[in-house]
């Protein structure tokens, strides 16, 4: 590449992160991918791959010099990479990921927004109140629902 075009780090390196990928790549920019492991999903469409080993060497081996990072989903250590002394744009920006990195935080941001969103109920009891909780979800969500962790 002549140095002319942007560099973007997907941090993230399955489907999602493929998809961007290749969008990104298709418009001419330079890509570098933040995985696991080298056979992930994205890590095949991208010359610069950085194996996320979760130390400050890493992050910052990954983030230096590129001009934007994306990201392949919110359940990424916000705090980490915002210490980073690189600090390339983020898109969306690190403090709106890491408030939406919490599931219930998600769901009233979007009612206080009215942004529809689907039907959710939230779990805080102890554990000797889960049964009859559930029977709660059953009737609020008669046609099913899914149990999903809040972060």
């Amino acid at each position: 590449m002549s140095g002319q075009e942007p560099s973007v780090g997907i941090l993230g390196s399955g489907q999602l992160a493929r998809y961007l990928a290749q969008s990104a790549l298709k418009k001419g920019a330079e890509v570098r991918i933040l995985c696991n492991f080298l056979d992930d999903p994205a890590a095949h469409l991208s010359v610069a791959k950085i194996i996320d080993r979760g130390t400050d060497e890493s992050r910052d081996l990954f983030l230096a010099g590129l001009d934007a990072v994306l990201f392949e989903n919110e359940f990424i250590r916000t705090d980490f990479y915002k210490s980073s002394r690189f600090q390339p744009r983020f898109f969306p920006e690190i403090e709106v990921l890491k408030a939406l990195s919490f599931k219930h935080q998600q769901k009233e941001l979007l009612e206080k927004l009215k942004i529809p969103t689907a039907p959710w109920k939230l779990w805080e009891g102890p554990a000797q109140a889960l049964e009859a909780w559930l029977n709660d979800c059953e009737k609020a969500f008669p046609r099913g629902f899914i149990l999903k962790w809040s972060k």
